[in-house]
């Protein structure tokens, strides 16, 4: 994504449709930085569910516009898979939000109906039995639980940590880079025999 000029005047919505939108190109050509430089900052200006609405929306305006091609469907469903195996593999904690799990329920209601049987889909049912797993979040001494923000079981209540961490500035993706083109395998785990997207 690199660095742009931006409005300030922008709202948050407006800022979540602008940064989605171009992130939509960074996913076709599966520019890695782009894709970790947004899912590390978009909690600065939008929630995990704001941002699932607001993909599965571009989505359902990439099918109309797809048409009958297959092909470019098949290859804007791989670009998305891409980028939730990211986003489930480092930000897991995006996902965490006790006791019932809306955004990842969100995201397999999406994934079982466009991306049935997915290597996606198996990490998103994964997160979803290691989640269930975690002891119920009890609320900090003196906090309401109406004040607190939506998201704040993630503070309360840390995701596994089983699987690689989200890389920290430049030199944390450089090195993620540097493992996923020497072919880690703590990058490259197999998953069964899936389909990648269908």
């Amino acid at each position: 994504m690199g660095h742009r000029i931006v409005p300030a005047k922008l709202s948050r919505t407006d800022l979540l449709e602008l940064e989605v939108r171009q992130l939509l190109p960074a996913l076709q050509r599966r520019e890695i930085i782009s894709i970790f430089t947004f899912l590390h900052d978009y909690r600065g200006f939008a929630t995990t569910d704001e941002v699932l609405d607001l993909l599965f929306t571009e989505y359902g305006c990439i099918v109309a516009a797809c048409g009958d091609n297959d092909a470019d469907l098949q290859r804007w469903k791989l670009a998305i898979c891409y980028m939730l195996k990211i986003w489930l593999d480092y930000y897991r904690e995006d996902f965490c939000q006790l006791p019932e799990f809306p955004s990842l329920r969100k995201l397999l209601e999406f994934l079982r109906q466009h991306m049935p049987g997915s290597d996606v889909e198996v990490r998103a049912l994964r997160h979803l039995r290691q989640f269930r797993s975690l002891p119920a979040a009890e609320p900090e001494a003196g906090a309401s639980a109406g004040a607190k923000h939506p998201e704040s079981a993630l503070e309360a209540a840390p995701a596994p940590t089983a699987g690689p961490a989200a890389p920290s500035g430049p030199g944390g993706i450089e090195a993620v880079l540097a493992a996923w083109a020497e072919g880690s395998p703590a990058l490259r785990r197999p998953l069964g025999r899936r389909s990648p997207c269908r």
